[in-house]
């Protein structure tokens, strides 16, 4: 019995999701699971890569906006009944803030990254989507986390990603600050301003944590 997720897999699994039927999008991932793919490949190889598919095609209108929010709403329920399952290591007294920048309104990723941090052990607080600055000024103040985690899946969002990172930054010098998202896939970080804030980290794949 294979141990890796394969393209075959893949295509079983977007077809499905395509086509709305989250049955099927469930057998796949209670195939995988009971070949031992691991939750990190699940997520990596099935759920981030049909949604940038998805997104992609949404792009060059070969795909209905209401098309994406089925597949938004399937993923998002598989997401929550792997997290019923995910065997996490011990606590590790180590917190981690996930939340998506103002007016992002996509919060798959960002939710995908606080369950691995659940899953190695940390404190994982998970602020979802569109989230006010102050207001995730005032939490990091309040539960001081060991790192704060920001998602865009827009190019649009980068400057209100900037001026997010720049109020944690002036705030809070030295918290870590790890950001990603859709947006950067297609982008060189070299060329980016967050580049050059100390103690900032930009991911291109929830694989890098």
């Amino acid at each position: 019995m294979t141990t890796t997720l394969n393209e075959t897999d893949y295509q079983k699994f977007f077809e499905a999701l395509l086509s709305g039927d989250s049955s099927e999008c469930k057998a796949v991932v209670e195939d995988l699971i009971r070949r031992k793919i691991t939750i990190l490949e699940i997520y990596e190889g099935l759920f981030r890569q049909s949604l940038y598919q998805i997104g992609d095609l949404w792009s060059k209108g070969q795909l209905s906006v209401a098309v994406e929010h089925v597949a938004t709403a399937i993923i998002e329920s598989l997401i929550s009944q792997l997290q019923t399952r995910m065997d996490a290591q011990p606590k590790k007294r180590k917190k981690a803030f996930v939340s998506c920048v103002t007016s992002d309104l996509h919060q798959i990723g960002a939710r995908m990254v606080a369950n691995l941090f659940e899953l190695h052990g940390w404190e994982s607080y998970f602020l979802g989507a569109n989230m006010p600055i102050s207001e995730l000024l005032q939490a990091i103040e309040s539960v001081k986390p060991d790192v704060v985690c920001l998602s865009i899946v827009l190019i649009e969002h980068l400057r209100g990603l900037e001026v997010t990172v720049g109020e944690i930054r002036s705030s809070h010098p030295n918290i870590p600050i790890l950001v990603g998202g859709a947006a950067f896939s297609n982008i060189d970080p070299s060329t980016l301003h967050l580049n050059q804030v100390p103690n900032v980290a930009i991911l291109q794949s929830i694989v890098q944590l």
